[in-house]
Formats: C-alpha cells, sequence, structure tokens
C-alpha cells in the first residue's frame, strides 16, 4: 500500500523544481540547499513510487507522472491557501457571521450603539438579532441557534448552563407624558401613580414580579397590564397619547434623551435593582466576532 505523508513543504520543492527544470535555480528559489532539495525529491519520488523527473545534461524535466503529480500538488497547496485565508478572515472579522439575541426587545436600545460600531468596523460580517424573552431566547442560546443573549441579568438566573456578566445596573424611574395629570400634585405617591393604566413592554421580567409585589404591598388591585408593547416607538407615541405610566430604565440619571419627551418620575416607587448582562451557553467556545461584540459592550455599557 503506497504511503501518503507528503508534507506541504515537499510538495511545493517538488512544483518549483518543475517550474524552474534545474536543482539548482529551484534551490536558490527555495532558500534551500541542493543537496537537502535532492534529498526532498527522492523521498517523495520513493513515496509515491514513481519517477517524477527526468534527469537531462541542462536540468530536468517533470515524466508523465510528475506533470500529473504536480498538477494535483498545485490543487492541493492551492486549497490549502484558501483555507488559510478563510480562516484568517473569519480570525479577523472579515466574514463569519454572529448571531445576537436582546430579551427583552426595549433593552435592544442599550445594544444598539454597540452593534453599529461593530458592523463599521467589520463591514464583511453577517449580523442577525433576534428579540423577544428570555424564556425563547435562552433555549435558542442552548441549541447554539443564537450566538450570544442580552438581557434582564435576573431572568439569567433560573438557567444554570448559561455563564453570564453583569454589564451595568440601570437607572429606574416612571415616565409619564407632559400635562399627565400626576403632576398637577405637589407630592405623588405610589398609590397615586398605580392607580393609572400600566403600559409595560411584552415580556416576562423579573419587573412583572417587581411591580405586581408592590401593587399588592399598596393593597391595589392586582396588576394589570393596560397596554403591552415591545416596540420602544410605538411604546413612545402610546405613552404621549394617553394617561398611562411606563416604567423607565436608563444608563444614568439623567434619562437622557427620555426627559426630552416625558416626564421623569423619580422615588415614587422603589424598585430592586434592574441591571443588563450578557449570557452565553457554556457548552459554547466563544468566536471572534462574539469576542468583539461583548468587549464592546462592556466598553459601552460597563465602562460608564
Amino acid at each position: 500500500m503506497t504511503r501518503t505523508n507528503i508534507d506541504l513543504r515537499k510538495l511545493r520543492h517538488v512544483i518549483e523544481v518543475g517550474r524552474a527544470g534545474s536543482f539548482t535555480t529551484a534551490s536558490q528559489t527555495l532558500h534551500l540547499s541542493q543537496p537537502a532539495l535532492t534529498r526532498s525529491i527522492k523521498e517523495v519520488e520513493d513515496t509515491v513510487g514513481m519517477q517524477l523527473f527526468q534527469r537531462q545534461p541542462r536540468g530536468v524535466v517533470l515524466t508523465e507522472a510528475g506533470r500529473i503529480f504536480t498538477s494535483h500538488a498545485q490543487k492541493v497547496l492551492d486549497s490549502m491557501e484558501l483555507l488559510l485565508a478563510g480562516t484568517n478572515d473569519f480570525r479577523e472579522l472579515k466574514t463569519g457571521g454572529l448571531r445576537i439575541g436582546v430579551a427583552p426587545t426595549v433593552y435592544l436600545g442599550f445594544v444598539r450603539p454597540s452593534i453599529g460600531k461593530l458592523v463599521n468596523r467589520h463591514p464583511g460580517l453577517r449580523i442577525d438579532v433576534t428579540t423577544g424573552v428570555s424564556e425563547t431566547l435562552v433555549p435558542k442560546l442552548l441549541s447554539a441557534d443564537i450566538d450570544v443573549l442580552v438581557g434582564s441579568l435576573r431572568s439569567f438566573t433560573r438557567w444554570p448552563d448559561i455563564e453570564t456578566t453583569s454589564l451595568i445596573e440601570l437607572e429606574y424611574a416612571f415616565m409619564v407624558r407632559f400635562g399627565h395629570p400626576l403632576l398637577e400634585h405637589s407630592s405623588i405617591s405610589a398609590t397615586d401613580l398605580l392607580s393609572y393604566p400600566l403600559l409595560l413592554p411584552a415580556s416576562i421580567d423579573p419587573m412583572y414580579t417587581d411591580l405586581a409585589e408592590i401593587y399588592a404591598r399598596n393593597k391595589l388591585p392586582p396588576m394589570s397590564v393596560h397596554y403591552s408593547v415591545d416596540d420602544f416607538e410605538t411604546l413612545k407615541t402610546v405613552l404621549a397619547q394617553t394617561n398611562a405610566f411606563s416604567s423607565a430604565l436608563a444608563v444614568n440619571s439623567s434619562f437622557k434623551p427620555l426627559s426630552k419627551h416625558f416626564e421623569i418620575l423619580r422615588d415614587v416607587i422603589d424598585m430592586p435593582t434592574q441591571a443588563v448582562g450578557i449570557a452565553t451557553a457554556r457548552s459554547t467556545l466563544p468566536t471572534p466576532a462574539m469576542q468583539e461584540f461583548c468587549n464592546q459592550l462592556k466598553l459601552d455599557l460597563g465602562g460608564r
């Protein structure tokens, strides 16, 4: 049985000798001594069991077997170069893709700047963003249908098979439209606020549980979400046209740019900490795209 343990270096030696028609010229091109090149070619010929070159007074020419061998050897080297180029492109984010999940959907606003920077630096990288709720997206993360999930850190704690990283604790308040009847009060209590229609993102989130407990603590009827909206632009439209109130989450206490469009009600209700975090599956090896996106998020959010 013919052995096939010929390394790529020796394939290049055969191709270069065939191209140059001379061991002397090929050895100079390859920066290899002529005796070493001669031994390399002999080892290849011994391995394939055929003579690849016919020696002549002024050099060498390929035999028929040699022509067939070099033709296939060139294809092998070309394929290897493509393989290495593709691997390098993947490592340098010139190609490949990244599937990002965001839960709940309204957290997309915290992620959008980092995605923008990523696609600006790496236009060849394919980006797919899926929004929804943790109950839907964490299983997708665990089944490798998405690569990284950004969302409410507390909602990730029920799954032991994911790794989480905290990015930032959000500032929490409530917001109502300018001219809202509440603003006529000299002091606004939790009961005052909770008596108005509630507008929240359409997601199952720790925020729901926190608010439900506050309704019960204030001896109010069970919490009922009057308007359930995931798209933030639609949420703002509904809020501006009604007497509803909604939660307001921001990365800093100024609540910009929300404060330009709505009245921000601070310290009316004491809510537990809401934090943004990154989740990845323990079984998934991080790709260069995942690492860069996570690092960018940490810089944009955690670095504030």
